[in-house]
C-alpha cells in the first residue's frame, strides 16, 4: 500500500484497493455517492458474459458438463449494457474486444495506455518504514513492460533464476557468507499489485540481518555487480534447457489437485488479457519451448540503480505505532554489531515521519546520496573492484533423469455396500489397502516400507524421526529453543545443494520436535537417496571442524529470536500456543524459548550437541512410500547405518503427556495480546473428554459434524459476533477434546464466552429435536468426506506416518471409524453433548488474548461474576502443580 500511496496519482495503481470503513463509507457519504448503487451499476455493467470466463471440472462426461453450464448459466446476458457514464469507471481503463475462437465477443480493460506505476525519481530515494514485527527487509523494484504474453519463453523466470539462486557462487551465499542476510528471493509476483496489462514489477527482496541494515548499500553493490556479471557471460542457452526439462517433467508427472485449486488455476490462465493461446491453457505455468535470449537482455538492461525503487522496513527504525518500543530497545541493546562504519540512512531517523493514510504506516522518504548511487553504477557497469566470489550457477546434478516405474501391481479397490444403519447404501472398500510394514529393524533403526501401487508416479516420500535422548542438565524450554537454533544453522549450511535439489522439484523439509528432529524428502525419486545422505551427514556433524562458525551461530541465534519475537503477534495464534503450554507438558511459549536463547553461548551450543547429538545416542524410524521397492528401502536404511556406524544402543525417553482437568473445574488464562496495537481478541474454549479411542473419537467428529454450520450461522451470521468462528476435536498427547474457537474486534473476551455459552445450550436443543432423517444426511457426509480418497501420494503419506510416528499403528482407522459412524444413534450424540457441557462435571479450560482496550484483570472478573472458575495466572507454577496422564503415545 505505501508503494500504491507513492505511484502515480493519476494511475490506477494509486488507488486502495483493499477497502476499509473509511474508503467504503465515510468518503463516499462526505461526496454524496451512494455506495450501494454504485456497487448495482457495477454488477450491470462488468458481470456480463463477454467478461467472464468458467472451468467446470467433474467426473462427468464432456457432454453431462456441457449440458450442465448451459442449465446453469445460460440466464447471464451477453448483449452488450447500456452505457453508463459511471465516474467510477475511468478506474477500468481502457475497454478492449476481442474475439473468442467461435467467434464471440470477449471484453477485458487494459491499463496499458497508463504505463509504469512506478513515478521516475530524479535521484534514487529510500523508503524506510517501520514494521509491526521485529524484522529487517530490503526490496528492489524495477517496472518492466508486461511479460505475461511471453509465458512460452518466460524470459523473467530466467533472470529471477539467475539473481535468486542459492547455490555455490550465488548473491545468497556471498551475503550469508558476510552475515548480512538470511533470505534472498527474486522475480515477478503474480498478484495484480505486480503484473497486469500496465507492466510488470520485478523484485528483489532480501530478510537482513542487524549487520545488513547497517551494510544495506553494499548489498546493494552486490545485487549489481551480480547483474553486471550475468550480463558480462551471455545469456546461457543450458541454464533455460535445465528449466525447460524441470517443467516438462513436473507436468508430465504432477499430482492431482483439488478440483477447486485446480478450476482456479486454469481460469486465471484464461484471462484475455494474458494472451495465452487456448492449446496452451493447461500447459501454461509449464510450457518453455520458445528460447528468446533477447528477451532476458531487454530485462537485465531495465534492471539499473537509476531506475529502481528502495524499500526497507526494519525494527531499527522503530516498530509501528503503540508498539513494545522497548523490546526493540532491548534487541537492539549491546555490543556494536559492525566493524565498518554503517551505512547512510541505516540507523533510526531523527525526523518526524511522513503517515500513510489507509493503515497509518510511519514512512521516512530520503535520497541515496551521490557517492554511493555512483558506486551502485560503477558495480552495474563492471567498473570498479572485481567479485570474484560470485558465479553462474553450476550445472544441476539433482535434474532427474530416470522416471521408470518399479514393479509393482496397481491396487484395484473393490467396494461392498452398507446394507443397515444410517449409512446404508454407502459402499466402502470391500480388502484391507496395502499398509506400510517393517522390512528393516537392528539397534536404533527401524524401517518402515510402503510401495506405491496406485498413483503410478515416479515419486517417493521418506519421513525420518530422529529421536535425541531427554534433557538432562537443562530445562526443557532451553533444550527445545537449542534444536530451533540448530535446525536453522543446519537449513542454512545445507542451502547450496539442497537448493539445487528444490530447483529439480526434489525438496526437502527439517523440524525441531519434542522428542528431536523430523526430516521429510519429497519429489522425483531418481535422486532422493543421494539428497537423503546429505542431509543426515549435515545432522551429525554439526559441531565438528568449525560447523558452525561463531559469526554463523550468532546471525542464527538473532534470527530466531526475531522468529520467537514475532511468533505471538496474531491473537489467534497465541491463543492456541497458550493452550497447549497449559495442556502439554513439553509445551513453551516463543517468549520462554527466547528468555532461554538470550543466555546461550556458542559454549553451551557446542556442550548441547556432544550431549545430545551424539551419534551413538540417536534413535532413527523412517518411513519409505512410493516408488521405491521394498529392497531399496532396506539398502537406505543400511545407508543410515553406514553413516551412524559406532552406536552403542537404543535411547530410552520419556514422551509428552497431556493435563489432566479435574471434574466440575473450569480452568481460566487471560493475557494480553503481544502487539499493543491489535483491536482482536482471542477466545478459546476447550472441554477435555479424555483418553483416545475410537468410540469417543468417531462421537467427536459428529458433534463437531453437527455443530459446524450452526455455530458459524449463529455466531458471525447472525450475531456479527467475529469474523473468525469455528469448532473442531483436539488430540493433545493421546487426549481428546472439543475447542471452539472465536477471534473478535467488536466483542470482549468475556462477552464472547457469554455468547459460546448460550449457543451451546441452542445447539443442545437443536440436536435434540433434529429429525432422524437430517441427523442421517450429516452422518453420511462426515462418512463421505472421511472415505473421501487420498488424491496424492503425500496425502496418503502424512496418514500413514502419524500412526507411524505416534506408534498407534492404526492403518485401517479411517475404515474402522467409519463403521463406528454407523453405528451411533441421535440420543448417543445428545447424551454425550449434555454431559460434555455440563458445568457442574465439565472439564474445561478457557484461554483470553485481550486486544486493545481490553482490560485483562476486568475481563476475568466478568466471568468469575457468573461462573465458578479457577483462574491460572502464573502457567510454569500451575504445569509444576499439576496432574498429568500418562504417557498413551509416542510424541510426533
Amino acid at each position: 500500500q505505501l508503494r500504491c500511496q507513492d505511484s502515480d496519482p493519476n494511475h490506477p495503481y494509486h488507488n486502495f484497493s483493499w477497502g476499509n470503513i473509511e474508503s467504503l463509507k465515510k468518503v463516499p457519504e462526505a461526496e454524496g455517492i451512494d455506495v450501494r448503487n454504485e456497487l448495482l451499476r457495477f454488477h450491470r455493467r462488468h458481470y456480463r458474459a463477454p467478461s467472464m470466463q468458467l472451468v467446470i471440472i467433474g467426473s462427468d462426461s464432456l457432454d453431462e458438463l456441457e449440458s450442465q453450464a448451459k442449465k446453469y448459466f445460460i440466464e447471464i446476458k451477453d448483449d452488450d449494457p447500456i452505457d453508463d457514464p459511471s465516474p467510477a469507471n475511468s478506474y477500468f481503463g481502457h475497454e478492449v474486444i476481442n474475439l473468442t475462437a467461435d467467434s464471440k465477443p470477449c471484453r477485458y480493460y487494459s491499463f496499458k495506455e497508463f504505463g509504469s506505476p512506478l513515478q521516475r525519481e530524479e535521484k534514487p530515494c529510500l523508503n524506510r518504514s517501520r514494521p509491526i514485527g521485529d524484522r529487517h527487509r530490503l526490496c528492489i523494484a524495477w517496472s518492466l513492460p508486461p511479460q505475461s504474453k511471453h509465458y512460452r519463453s518466460k524470459a523473467e523466470s530466467y533472470v529471477a533464476h539467475m539473481i535468486g539462486h542459492e547455490g555455490k557462487g550465488s548473491l545468497l551465499s556471498l551475503l550469508r557468507e558476510k552475515h548480512w542476510a538470511t533470505e534472498l528471493c527474486a522475480g515477478i509476483d503474480g498478484s495484480g499489485h505486480s503484473s497486469g496489462t500496465y507492466g510488470s514489477l520485478f523484485e528483489v527482496k532480501i530478510s537482513l540481518t542487524k549487520r545488513g541494515v547497517s551494510a544495506w548499500t553494499e548489498v546493494v553493490r552486490h545485487l549489481f555487480q551480480l547483474i553486471c556479471m550475468i550480463k558480462r557471460e551471455g545469456v546461457l542457452e543450458w541454464i533455460h534447457n535445465e528449466m525447460r526439462d524441470i517443467a516438462e517433467a513436473e507436468f508430465r508427472f504432477q499430482e492431482e489437485k483439488e478440483p477447486e485449486d485446480l478450476a482456479d488455476e486454469l481460469l486465471c490462465n484464461m484471462m484475455p488479457y494474458l494472451g495465452v493461446n487456448e492449446e496452451h491453457i493447461l500447459v501454461k505455468p509449464f510450457i518453455m519451448d520458445e528460447w528468446k535470449p533477447d528477451l532476458v537482455r531487454d530485462i537485465l538492461d531495465e534492471l539499473t540503480p537509476s531506475l529502481a525503487r528502495y524499500d526497507m522496513q526494519s525494527s531499527i527504525f522503530g516498530r509501528a505505532p503503540d508498539c513494545n518500543e522497548s523490546e526493540v530497545q532491548d534487541q537492539n541493546a549491546g555490543k556494536k554489531e559492525v566493524e565498518d562504519m554503517a551505512s547512510p540512512l541505516s540507523e533510526k531517523p531523527t525526523a518526524e515521519p511522513f503517515l500513510e493514510k489507509r493503515f497509518g504506516v510511519e514512512f521516512w522518504k530520503d535520497e541515496v546520496p551521490k557517492e554511493i548511487v555512483g558506486a551502485w553504477e560503477a558495480a552495474f557497469e563492471g567498473r570498479g573492484a572485481k567479485m570474484n566470489s560470485l558465479t553462474l550457477p553450476e550445472k544441476n546434478i539433482f535434474i532427474p533423469t530416470d522416471f521408470s516405474m518399479r514393479s509393482g501391481c496397481l491396487q484395484c479397490l473393490s467396494f461392498k455396500t452398507i446394507e443397515e444403519g444410517h449409512l446404508m447404501g454407502i459402499k466402502v472398500p470391500a480388502s484391507l489397502p496395502s499398509f506400510p510394514k517393517v522390512v528393516m529393524e537392528v539397534e536404533g533403526v527401524k524401517i518402515w516400507h510402503l510401495q506405491d501401487t496406485k498413483y503410478n508416479h515416479p515419486r517417493s516420500d521418506v519421513r525420518l524421526k530422529i529421536s535425541c535422548p531427554d534433557p538432562s542438565l537443562i530445562s526443557t524450554e532451553c533444550y527445545l529453543c537449542l534444536l530451533d537454533l540448530m535446525v536453522n544453522i543446519i537449513v542454512e549450511h545445507l542451502t547450496e545443494i539442497t537448493y539445487m535439489a528444490d530447483s529439480a522439484n526434489l525438496q526437502y523439509r527439517l523440524k525441531a520436535r519434542s522428542y528431536g528432529l523430523e526430516l521429510h524428502l519429497w519429489g522425483f525419486n531418481h535422486k532422493m537417496v543421494n539428497l537423503l545422505k546429505v542431509i543426515v551427514i549435515a545432522i551429525l556433524e554439526i559441531g565438528r571442524d568449525g560447523y558452525p562458525s561463531p559469526k554463523t551461530f550468532e546471525t542464527q541465534k538473532e534470527t530466531l529470536l526475531r522468529c520467537y519475537s514475532n511468533e505471538l503477534l496474531k491473537p489467534s495464534r497465541h491463543s492456541t500456543q497458550l493452550r497447549l503450554c497449559i495442556l502439554y507438558n513439553k509445551g513453551f511459549l516463543a517468549t520462554e524459548k527466547a528468555a532461554e536463547l538470550k543466555l546461550v553461548t556458542m559454549a553451551d551450543f557446542i556442550a548441547f550437541l556432544n550431549t545430545h547429538l551424539a551419534v551413538n545416542r540417536l534413535n532413527f524410524e523412517v518411513f519409505i512410500t512410493g516408488n521405491v521397492t521394498e529392497e531399496e528401502s532396506v539398502t537406505m536404511g543400511k545407508e543410515i547405518i553406514a553413516i551412524t556406524k559406532g552406536r552403542e544402543g537404543s535411547v530410552i525417553r520419556d514422551d509428552g503427556r497431556s493435563r489432566l482437568i479435574p471434574c466440575s473445574v473450569h480452568f481460566i488464562h487471560c493475557t494480553e495480546a503481544t502487539d499493543p496495537a491489535q483491536f482482536n481478541s482471542s477466545v478459546e474454549a476447550y472441554w477435555q473428554v479424555g483418553e483416545d479411542s475410537i468410540e469417543k473419537r468417531t462421537i467427536l467428529d459428529i458433534a463437531e459434524c453437527l455443530m459446524d454450520d450452526p455455530l458459524f450461522d449463529s455466531l458471525r451470521t447472525r450475531q456479527q459476533l467475529a469474523y473468525s468462528v469455528g469448532c473442531g476435536v483436539r488430540n493433545t498427547s493421546g487426549v481428546l477434546g472439543f475447542c471452539i474457537k472465536i477471534v473478535s474486534c467488536s466483542h470482549s473476551p468475556s462477552e464472547v464466552l457469554k455468547r459460546i455459552e448460550e449457543f451451546t445450550k441452542e445447539f443442545m436443543n437443536l440436536v435434540k429435536n433434529m429429525s432422524n432423517e437430517e441427523y442421517r444426511e450429516h452422518i453420511v457426509s462426515l462418512a463421505k468426506n472421511k472415505l473421501e480418497p487420498d488424491r496424492a501420494l503425500h496425502e496418503q503419506a502424512d496418514r500413514n506416518w502419524v500412526e507411524i510416528a505416534t506408534q498407534r499403528h492404526d492403518f485401517n482407522s479411517i475404515s474402522n471409524e467409519v463403521h463406528k459412524i454407523n453405528a451411533v444413534e441421535k440420543n448417543s450424540i445428545v447424551s454425550f453433548l449434555e454431559q460434555l457441557f455440563d458445568q457442574k462435571i465439565s472439564k474445561r479450560l478457557t484461554v483470553f488474548v485481550c486486544g486493545k482496550d481490553r482490560n485483562r484483570l476486568e475481563e476475568i472478573q466478568a466471568v468469575r461474576s457468573r461462573m465458578n472458575i479457577t483462574a491460572l495466572e502464573n502457567i510454569k507454577t500451575s504445569r509444576e502443580h499439576a496432574e498429568y496422564y500418562p504417557v498413551l503415545i509416542a510424541d510426533n
